[in-house]
């Protein structure tokens, strides 16, 4: 019987082939966040109940709910006046490992506002690596 030698390039095609076929049909998760469309409404300083304030140190920054036409819920409306300073809104969530999680956001511009700096990330503790996305 003649055996032959497997191409180590052919070896690295199938183990990268079973890697993509184990993310493929990997189970997909929700992030189960709080109040994710707003509408349990929001606190004295306009933070969402369900959700902490994010940096917000500068100058000219604001949150306000927005409630949107009728069936189309509420929106987070974060005014942004100082080019200096970050701000935004953060919530924790446990996750178990080797799940695969997915998050849906809907987001929209304000005319004449600079969507610059709209992300949506996800950091990950204790390790603090993060995954971070453009809202623009």
């Amino acid at each position: 019987m003649r055996r032959t030698a497997m191409c180590p390039y052919r070896l690295l095609f199938v183990l990268l082939a079973l890697a993509a076929a184990t993310v493929c049909f990997a189970e997909i998760v929700e992030v189960p966040l709080k109040n994710a469309s707003f509408e349990e409404g929001a606190d004295e300083n306009g933070v969402p109940v369900g959700w902490s304030r994010y940096a917000g140190a500068g100058h000219d920054q604001e949150f306000r709910l927005l409630d949107l036409e009728e069936g189309e819920g509420h929106a987070l409306v974060i005014e942004d006046g100082d080019p200096t300073a970050e701000i935004g809104v953060t919530q924790s969530v446990a996750i178990e490992p080797d799940l695969t999680y997915q998050v849906t956001v809907s987001v929209r511009s304000v005319e004449g506002a600079s969507t610059s700096g709209a992300y949506l990330q996800f950091r990950l503790f204790p390790s603090n690596e993060y995954k971070q996305t453009s809202l623009a």
